[in-house]
């Protein structure tokens, strides 16, 4: 489950985003083509979000070896699509349809379609660029603030290479009929003070008119997709980023902070898990940082936010960037709702914490699930009494015996009921008859542990081979019903085997004993 764990990767996406203003202020990108180079100044100013997924994706190497598709004389030149890469296993008819699993919301802005202007290309969507790009070759100010302009040739030899570029021959579809003269050979990123022959533009030229601006996702927000609404802080930036490896919503808020306030939303499906399953591994993962001495978990509760039942986490960790080493706050809030586990996770610079996290509190309060089922959640009073039964009943015993929940034994239970068992029908109406029925006795069992520790030895001898025989099921993937039962009976047929095996061979050689014991008195 995505949380706080998570928190320094989307500090690091939304710290490059939200920093683009002064981050990429110097920084120049560089294409080399087989007809010269291409440098590239950039307008963080006006469009952070495009420059700062264009950096990284030059930086990751996306653009290398990829062509420009399409070049259309005395308008533009167009590229950075990965189907155009040798080795992509599409053919030609798929040029202009690749980019990244994700597209950015559109950041129109009033800089002119003058010659070299770099705009991003998109689909009819205007929140639909990804990774492919358009250098402007001649003036081309029908497409001012309908797509958003993010940098401009910034060299003599930049224009030379626009040219050659544009003067290659195309055939259908304004397609290059020798791709590799026009490939991209590779990209850098530099700084202004790497590039000898940059020349002093002066400001970008601009139209007197508003850009027309797609509808925003700040403020109100509202997805169907998702199944809920928010209001988010008035001013901050809010981006759809996907998921997949990174949260599915961000809004970054404005100012001039190291690393800018900022939400990220994680979405996922809830399947058999409850908010307190959710807590419990929550709490399990986060002692993977305990040997971390600058991360530290400073509270954790559950409450209700707006007649939603919610656990909150609240820690501090350090975090590197450029200026240094900065202090960060963080405040994680889960809610299990309607199938969905939605994980808002508030950053910020700790000196702004106390103040910030106030509107993070204010946005939380006008959360609302779309099409809510209710009968999938549970109270402050359910949690309590699950807490008795699957935590309580479940490990109560062992960990008295152990004599702390965070000893491996018990790590190694939890992992089992939460990650597994409470995975499928069938087991999760195993844990929860058979805690019912633990229940009854185990707190006594355990009580006695604390009061003799002789008979807490004992337990810990008797229990500990069940444990490890037990978590064998956290090696096996049990993925259905019937993988649970099989597993499961191999599991207790086995466990059975390890308690009863030395009982039956004592047993025996005691029987044994007997035997020979009758047949020397008969012999004497």
């Amino acid at each position: 489950m995505k949380g706080i764990l998570f928190g320094i990767t989307a500090i690091l996406m939304l710290y490059s985003a939200g920093m683009a203003y002064a981050q990429y202020d110097d920084t120049i990108v560089v294409m080399r083509t087989g007809h010269g180079t291409l440098v590239i100044e950039l307008f963080p100013n006006d469009a952070p979000n495009h420059v700062a997924n264009f950096v990284e994706l030059v930086q990751d190497g996306f653009y290398d070896n990829t062509i420009f598709h399409r070049i259309i004389p005395g308008f533009m030149i167009q590229g950075g699509d990965p189907n155009t890469k040798p080795g992509s296993g599409v053919g030609q008819d798929q040029w202009g349809m690749g980019g990244p699993e994700y597209s950015l919301e559109a950041e129109f802005n009033n800089i002119m379609h003058d010659r070299g202007i770099v705009s991003m290309a998109r689909a009819n969507d205007p929140n639909s660029a990804g990774s492919q790009f358009f250098i402007v070759h001649q003036d081309s100010n029908f497409l001012d603030t309908s797509y958003t302009v993010f940098g401009r040739l910034a060299t003599v030899e930049s224009y030379d290479t626009l040219d050659a570029i544009a003067g290659t021959n195309v055939g259908d579809l304004d397609r290059p009929i020798q791709p590799d003269s026009v490939r991209i050979i590779f990209t850098e990123v530099l700084s202004r003070d790497q590039v000898s022959d940059l020349q002093d533009m002066g400001p970008p030229q601009r139209t007197t008119g508003a850009p027309q601006q797609p509808q925003q996702r700040s403020g109100d927000y509202t997805s169907k997709a998702y199944n809920f609404s928010i209001r988010f802080p008035e001013g901050w930036a809010v981006q759809d980023l996907g998921g997949t490896g990174r949260p599915n919503l961000a809004a970054v808020g404005p100012g001039d902070s190291a690393i800018p306030s900022n939400i990220a939303v994680y979405i996922e499906d809830a399947g058999n898990h409850t908010l307190n399953t959710v807590r419990d591994s929550k709490l399990v993962d986060l002692e993977s940082l305990a040997e971390d001495v600058d991360f530290q978990i400073t509270n954790h509760q559950l409450s209700t936010i707006n007649d939603y039942t919610v656990f909150t986490l609240d820690a501090q960790d350090k975090f590197s960037a450029g200026t240094g080493i900065i202090d960060v706050g963080y405040r994680e809030v889960t809610i299990v709702s309607s199938g969905k586990i939605y994980t808002f996770l508030f950053s910020s610079v700790l000196d702004n914490f106390e103040s910030d996290v106030l509107l993070f509190t204010e946005s939380l309060k006008t959360f609302e699930v779309l099409v809510r089922d209710t009968s999938t959640e549970e109270t402050m009073q359910d949690i309590d009494t699950l807490d008795d039964t699957l935590s309580g009943g479940g490990c109560l015993i062992a960990t008295a015996a152990f004599g702390s929940e965070m000893a491996t034994p018990i790590q190694q239970l939890r992992e089992l009921r939460d990650e597994r068992l409470m995975q499928t029908g069938v087991g999760y109406g195993f844990m929860t008859g058979f805690n019912t029925i633990y229940y009854t006795f185990s707190p006594h069992i355990a009580d006695y542990e604390r009061e003799n520790p002789l008979f807490r030895d004992l337990v810990r001898l008797f229990i500990t081979p069940m444990i490890y025989t037990l978590s064998v099921l956290t090696f096996v993937d049990m993925n259905s019903d019937v993988e649970v039962v099989v597993y499961g009976t191999t599991v207790i047929l086995l466990t059975l085997l390890v308690y009863m095996g030395p009982l039956a061979v004592v047993a025996m050689l005691i029987r044994r004993k007997k035997i020979m014991c009758r047949s020397s008195q008969k012999v004497t």
